[in-house]
């Protein structure tokens, strides 16, 4: 069994990302949609000009049209405290987001200025379980 728990981890190599304002003195909710299946297990978050006090929560949903909501799917940050100006990488529990579901950073703004911020959402790959020099090309990893 590997770090990521399992000794076949199901990787993809593709990078996701959006960039997003936080409004002054709020707490706003940004969303990002995959296009499709892909796995991730990392984010990357850079808040321009953020406030000390500045934090953020993260989680995935998904989308229920009887319902016409969106219900939350994992939560994987429960206030993370964001450093001004600097670029924060974390490394979570793997998540398998389908096509539909989103991922939402709920940016709580501290400060009397909007805060423009990214998140890259990305997959920190095991090495020892994974060659990429034995791939084919085309071929997911």
């Amino acid at each position: 069994m590997s770090q990521f728990g399992t000794n076949h981890p199901l990787l993809d190599a593709r990078l996701e990302g959006g960039k997003y304002t936080a409004t002054a003195n709020s707490i706003t909710e940004h969303h990002f949609i995959f296009a499709g299946d892909c796995v991730f297990n990392g984010i990357e978050i850079f808040a321009k000009d953020s406030n000390f006090d500045d934090d953020i929560e993260l989680y995935t949903e998904y989308y229920v049209p009887p319902l016409n909501e969106w219900k939350r799917y994992k939560k994987f940050g429960k206030k993370f405290n964001l450093a001004p100006n600097t670029l924060q990488k974390y490394v979570l529990l793997p998540a398998e987001p389908s096509a539909g579901v989103r991922v939402t950073i709920k940016y709580n703004n501290t400060g009397s200025t909007d805060v423009k911020f990214f998140a890259n959402y990305y997959v920190f790959t095991d090495l020892a379980e994974v060659n990429p020099a034995q791939l084919q090309e085309g071929e997911d990893w």
